[in-house]
């Protein structure tokens, strides 16, 4: 299955228990694939950089996305 999530989908997954964390727990198991693009790549990380003010776990989730998505070209 393919999917795209909404950025509050991905960072309540993140850093909450509940469905959005269940739908990444699946990706992480590669039970469903993320399809991204370099747009929606860049909010999740601005948001997470926002939250995170270190920035690790910003990091370690934009590596993740990057490494493990189907990255589409952008649309204009």
């Amino acid at each position: 299955m393919k999917i795209v999530l909404d950025t509050n989908v991905f960072i309540s997954g993140i850093f909450w228990h509940g469905s959005p964390h269940r739908v990444l727990s699946l990706w992480a198991q590669n039970k469903i694939n993320l399809l991204v693009t370099k747009k929606i790549l860049n909010e999740y990380i601005r948001v997470l950089h926002k939250i995170d003010s270190h920035g690790d776990v910003a990091r370690k989730w934009s590596a993740f996305v990057f490494e493990n998505s189907v990255i589409l070209e952008d649309r204009t």
